[in-house]
C-alpha cells in the first residue's frame, strides 16, 4: 500500500518600505557582458562536441580497420604488403590516439582520420565490388536477356523497324555478354 502525502503550497507576500524592485533590474553592460560569455561557452561546447566525435570516429575506424586487415576477403582483395603498412599505420595511429593525441584538437584528429581512410579506401573499394559483383552479374545478364527477348518479339509486332538494326541491337547484346564473361574469366 502506497500513501501519498498532501503537500500544502503556502505563498508568503513581502510588503516592505525599504526594497525597490528597481534595484534587482540587472544593467545592460551586465546582460551584455553575460550573454557575450553564454555565447563563448555554448561555443566552446560545440568544439569539445567536434573533438570528441572526431576522436571516437578515429577509434573506431582503427579497430575496425585493424580486425578487417585479419579477413579472408579482405585477403583475397589486397596484398600482403597493403595490409601490413596498414597495419602498421593504424598501431601508429592507436599508440599516438593513447599517449600523446588525447588532448589534441579537432584538426589533428581529421588529418589523422584521413591519412588512415586514403590507405584504407582502395581495399574498402575493392572489397565492395567483390561482395556486390555477383548479383550485380546476375542483374546484367538478365537485362542483356530480357533485351534480347524484345528484340526478337520486335521483328513481329514492329515490322517497321529495319531488320538489320534489330540484328545489329541483338549483336551488340551478344558481344556485351562476350565481353562480360572475358572480365569475369580474367577475374
Amino acid at each position: 500500500v502506497v500513501t501519498r502525502r498532501k503537500r500544502r503550497k503556502e505563498v508568503f507576500t513581502l510588503k516592505s518600505k525599504w526594497l525597490n524592485p528597481d534595484d534587482f533590474v540587472p544593467g545592460k553592460k551586465y546582460i551584455k557582458h553575460g550573454a557575450e560569455r553564454l555565447r563563448n561557452l555554448t561555443k566552446a561546447d560545440h568544439n569539445r562536441r567536434l573533438t570528441e566525435e572526431a576522436q571516437n570516429k578515429l577509434e573506431s575506424f582503427i579497430l575496425h580497420t585493424m580486425s578487417n586487415c585479419n579477413d579472408e576477403d579482405v585477403e583475397q582483395v589486397s596484398t600482403e604488403g597493403e595490409r601490413d603498412n596498414i597495419r602498421s599505420e593504424c598501431e601508429k595511429a592507436e599508440d599516438w590516439l593513447y599517449e600523446g593525441g588525447a588532448n589534441a584538437g579537432l584538426e589533428e584528429y581529421v588529418a589523422k582520420y584521413d591519412e588512415l581512410e586514403a590507405l584504407w579506401s582502395p581495399v574498402a573499394l575493392r572489397l565492395h565490388e567483390k561482395q556486390e559483383r555477383p548479383d550485380a552479374l546476375v542483374r546484367v545478364r538478365g537485362k542483356l536477356s530480357d533485351y534480347k527477348k524484345t528484340l526478337r518479339e520486335w521483328e513481329e509486332k514492329k515490322p517497321w523497324i529495319p531488320f538489320e538494326k534489330l540484328v545489329n541491337a541483338t549483336a551488340k547484346c551478344d558481344e556485351m555478354v562476350e565481353w562480360l564473361d572475358a572480365k569475369v574469366k580474367a577475374q
